[in-house]
């Protein structure tokens, strides 16, 4: 009986298959025995390659990913936290301009009107231009830009009547920052434009312009006041929740417990975990069964199949 080339050829191809089966085999046995090496005798995998080429490095990427975005928050807090300190100092700063001209209200000294209002503006003016890394704090989405478009010591923001906020371009920014899975905090309340702000810049100028009274000044220096001070609270609110407090632990803490957890469970981590390693070597099992068992029925026909050809 003439053997077809083409039969030839498909025996070769199958045999090939049969080959390569029986490296399957070879592999998934060495797996299977690191594998359960790791469950008798503990040792650990020296890197997630190596787990992962048992097939049991889940847990060991999970605790990387963890790592990763505590890492993340930390960095995070470690720029917003001087940043939201740095705005309430400002705020603080206009607070201090805002009493020392109703000082000079209740006890007027030398100054007139008109220089006590101006040099109130002209700090003012000097606080709303401070920089903080390059950036203005009182810049809003915008910080790369002067906050201030025209000299709000000559030029009153009171139109027809009506407070406006002509001297600034600025628009709040309502970006927020993560500092942990469940907790963010602005990036930054401040702008030019502020509605205190701009009740500030009108009051001096109503007051040097004499078109409000003394009683009306003192009355709008308290509502400045009172507006100032509740922006101080969101800000402080913003600082404790990273920084803390007696009742309220600190991001910082909750992300620090986390790293030593994930630390822990790192530098104790045997092949992952048992009962993850476990049912690893099953299914490493089970696949060496059915690779073995495919590799000798295939081979069994084969035979049989070479025999029939060259009979």
């Amino acid at each position: 009986m003439t053997i077809s080339t083409t039969a030839v050829s498909d025996i070769l191809k199958r045999s090939s298959v049969a080959a390569r089966n029986t490296g399957n085999t070879r592999q998934l046995t060495t797996k299977l025995n690191s594998t359960l090496t790791k469950v008798q005798t503990g040792e650990k995998y020296a890197n997630i390659a190596e787990a992962e080429y048992d097939g049991v490095g889940k847990k060991l990427s999970s605790i990387r990913s963890t790592l990763i975005t505590n890492t993340n928050y930390l960095t995070a807090i470690a720029i917003t936290q001087p940043k939201l300190q740095t705005q309430t100092n400002a705020v603080t700063a206009i607070k201090v301009v805002l009493d020392e001209f109703n000082g000079s209200i209740d006890a007027p000294g030398p100054l007139t009107k008109t220089q006590a209002a101006d040099r109130a503006l002209t700090k003012l003016a000097e606080i709303l231009q401070r920089r903080d890394g390059g950036e203005y704090i009182f810049g809003g989405e915008n910080n790369n830009e002067n906050p201030l478009t025209t000299d709000i010591v000559s030029n009153n923001n009171v139109v027809d009547n009506q407070l406006t906020s002509n001297y600034t371009n600025t628009t709040e920014d309502m970006s927020t920052v993560g500092i942990t899975d469940e907790i963010s905090v602005r990036a930054n309340r401040l702008y030019a434009g502020l509605p205190g702000i701009q009740e500030m810049i009108g009051m001096l100028h109503g007051y040097k312009n004499e078109t409000d009274s003394v009683a009306s000044t003192s009355s709008k220096v308290n509502d400045i006041n009172t507006s100032l001070s509740v922006l101080t609270v969101s800000l402080s609110i913003d600082i404790i929740a990273i920084k803390g407090s007696n009742t309220t632990p600190s991001a910082t803490d909750i992300l620090n417990d986390q790293r030593v957890a994930a630390d822990i469970e790192l530098s104790n981590i045997n092949g992952v975990n048992v009962p993850e390693e476990t049912s690893a070597a099953s299914a490493l099992l089970l696949s060496i069964v059915t690779n073995l068992s495919i590799a000798q029925t295939r081979n069994s026909l084969l035979s049989q199949f070479s025999q029939i050809l060259m009979s």
